[in-house]
């Protein structure tokens, strides 16, 4: 059942560059830059690219507009041994990985689209996660290598209590510790409490919550509001395919975010200012 969007707060949250379809968390991401919200409604923090102009990398540019076609379009169809055929031959002739990994993300996104319109399942959904996840471990030398920064850091992860969807997350997971991330995991359907219990005790320096379905954001509600009394400068990150800057003023996180590689360089970005 479809339900209305959730009302605005005060709370500021950065723009994402776009807001692609429902899919998971770097189906769709790990964190369009939102900047850390203050109480007049001002935000500062990272510039609306979601990575660190430091970094010097352009996205999406320079790469083989065919390979990213023919790449997204073999994700979207769930075509499994042609992706990770591909991927390969990409690899070998010295594509870069962030562009492999941005044109699957598309494909994912595409999957999001044609489970909402009811032309795959969860199984669908299930199957599309398994293949990027063999995608990112492919990449995963090449992608160290060109993701090699200073930055590095804890980072506690979880989907929202009432939402069992974890596709989005565990790919974010994986990026994360490609990068050099500590990660903690809670797992799926995680109680607020257990998010500040945890946030209290291992201090990490930016807590995620991942929710696809829209009634798990009245639990990322509560969840930031107890993260904000036990533990206000530990930043929060929200990501889901339907994800937005509406939901994240709702939220009331500083945070959020439908692409699971902006997702790393806004968490590098945010430890790095904070040390």
């Amino acid at each position: 059942m479809r339900r209305s969007p959730s009302p605005r707060k005060k709370r500021a949250c950065w723009r994402s560059p776009r807001v692609p379809p429902p899919s998971a968390w770097s189906t769709s991401s790990t964190i369009s830059a939102t900047g850390p919200s203050h109480g007049d409604g001002s935000s500062a923090g990272p510039t609306a690219s979601g990575w660190s102009p430091a970094s010097g990398r352009i996205w999406r540019n320079n790469v083989n507009l065919s390979l990213r076609e023919t790449l997204k379009g073999k994700v979207a169809n769930l075509d499994e041994d042609g992706v990770l055929s591909l991927v390969q031959q990409a690899l070998e002739s010295g594509t870069d990985p962030l562009e492999i990994i941005s044109a699957c993300e598309e494909g994912m996104r595409e999957v999001g689209e044609k489970y909402e319109r009811g032309v795959f399942y969860l199984s669908g959904l299930i199957m599309a996660g398994e293949i990027f996840r063999q995608v990112l471990e492919l990449t995963q030398p090449a992608l160290q290598e060109a993701l090699k920064g200073e930055a590095s850091g804890r980072v506690l992860i979880g989907t929202a209590h009432g939402d069992i969807h974890d596709i989005g997350k565990t790919i974010l997971h994986i990026a994360l510790r490609s990068f050099g991330f500590q990660v903690e995991d809670l797992g799926v359907d995680v109680p607020p409490q257990r998010f500040v219990e945890r946030a209290i005790a291992w201090q990490p320096n930016v807590v995620g919550i991942s929710g696809l379905i829209t009634s798990s954001y009245e639990s990322m509600r509560e969840t930031v509001r107890l993260l904000r009394a036990a533990a206000p400068r530990i930043p929060v990150i929200i990501g889901g395919g339907m994800i937005n800057e509406q939901i994240c003023r709702f939220v009331g996180a500083d945070y959020w975010t439908n692409d699971a590689l902006k997702g790393v360089r806004i968490c590098e970005q945010i430890v790095r200012n904070r040390g």
